[in-house]
């Protein structure tokens, strides 16, 4: 057996082309994981509290020509009317729905990809409904139309923005100082442990 004994350096300690390289060589250890689970949690948040019931968030990404973000749900009507501030609008389909009338809406994903569009916008309601509440409930489907996809762009964009930071030199020689990390003095990870 033979003992080989090396100089191991903290990041601190090495020169500033060790540390570029160190940084380099460790550029994705933020995003080798599941990184973006919490950021999906709040977003699903978001969403149930406008009205959204039990939404699946899906995105692709970053700087490819197929990344984007979309959601799909079922609606939870009335609570979307009461959390848009719109039941004097909508009085009729709300008034039909609490009085036991049958209507849905769901966002149903029907593409490849995750663009803010990848999803359809379908409505139904029972015979029960009065022509009127009818036309509201198409109304509200094509309002909820134009916010999926504002609400797909905005969950996109702030998984972007996080993505990018993991990556930053900031945050990978934050998390190279976290976890003491030792390396070789031309900036290469120690094999030793630490």
């Amino acid at each position: 057996m033979k003992t080989i004994k090396i100089k191991a350096y903290t990041f601190d300690e090495l020169s500033k082309e060790a540390k570029e390289r160190a940084v380099e060589e460790h550029r994705e250890i933020n995003v080798n994981y599941e990184w973006w689970g919490f950021i999906l949690d709040e977003w699903k948040q978001k969403l149930e509290s406008l009205g959204y019931q039990k939404p699946e968030i899906y995105f692709s990404g970053f700087w490819s020509q197929g990344g984007g973000a979309c959601f799909t749900a079922s609606v939870n009507i009335l609570k979307w009317i009461e959390k848009h501030k719109a039941k004097t609008r909508f009085r009729k389909l709300y008034q039909e729905i609490e009085s036991g009338a049958w209507a849905e809406i769901k966002i149903i994903h029907q593409s490849h990809y995750y663009y803010s569009t990848s999803t359809v916008i379908e409505c139904g309601g029972h015979e029960e409904l009065s022509e009127k509440a009818y036309k509201q409930l198409e109304e509200i489907a094509d309002w909820i139309g134009e916010e999926r996809e504002r609400l797909g762009n905005k969950i996109y964009k702030e998984l972007e923005k996080v993505y990018n930071y993991l990556l930053s030199d900031e945050a990978v020689i934050d998390t190279i100082r976290v976890n003491d990390y030792l390396f070789l003095e031309n900036g290469s990870r120690s094999f030793c442990l630490n």
